[in-house]
């Protein structure tokens, strides 16, 4: 490779994992914010808008918070590869379930609301979303099953770490959504049924 090779994949790595910290960043502090500002879930606080730039900051703030603890505890005791390898598998699974929740509910969406208005396409609401499932649920499938078969060929701390992840990302989506969906549905049918209503020119004039 050479050092100027050695350099360079130095900073293509740095950039590759700014680039996702941003985007990472950019799009789970949009998803609390939207979550905030219908009420759900989350405090009010973290559905503000910063009162200069109007971007969900307080929600990113929280978020990189997080993200730094979790990340410093992890990479303590499974040290800095071990510990990106073992978050990722979590994140890896938990944003596969939440595409695979997402395109169920859009079929659902479309049969119950888009058919009404013939605006409801076979293709597109239909068939590629379910592909688009089952390839996650591959995905998944595969995943835990590997964690698990390692784990109980080797048991050790590293091969649990990866194991415990497996299911509770697993898990943390789907008995979470579940949960928080029966709850809003019995305790609070307001705000699942005014979740989504949002007026971008008041929600701009309440936070300035």
């Amino acid at each position: 490779m050479g050092p100027v090779g050695f350099v360079l994949l130095i900073i293509f790595t740095v950039n590759s994992y700014f680039s996702y910290a941003v985007s990472k960043t950019n799009a789970v502090s949009r998803i609390w914010y939207s979550a905030a500002r219908d009420k759900v879930i989350f405090p009010k606080y973290i559905g503000q808008l910063h009162k200069v730039h109007k971007t969900p900051g307080n929600a990113m703030l929280v978020w990189l918070a997080i993200s730094f603890v979790l990340d410093l505890i992890m990479g303590v005791i499974f040290g800095p590869v071990n510990a990106a390898l073992i978050l990722l598998t979590m994140t890896g699974i938990c944003i596969v379930t939440v595409h695979i929740i997402g395109n169920t509910s859009l079929t659902f969406f479309s049969h119950n609301t888009l058919k009404k208005t013939g605006e409801s396409n076979l293709l597109y609401h239909y068939i590629a979303p379910t592909i688009a499932s089952i390839v996650g649920l591959v995905i998944i499938y595969f995943t835990i099953e590997t964690n698990v078969v390692d784990y109980i060929a080797a048991p050790t701390m590293l091969n649990l770490a990866f194991f415990i992840i497996s299911i509770i990302g697993f898990l943390w989506i789907v008995v979470g959504a579940v949960a928080v969906t029966l709850y809003y549905k019995y305790r609070h049918p307001e705000t699942l049924e005014n979740a989504g209503n949002y007026d971008a020119e008041v929600d701009i004039a309440e936070n300035s």
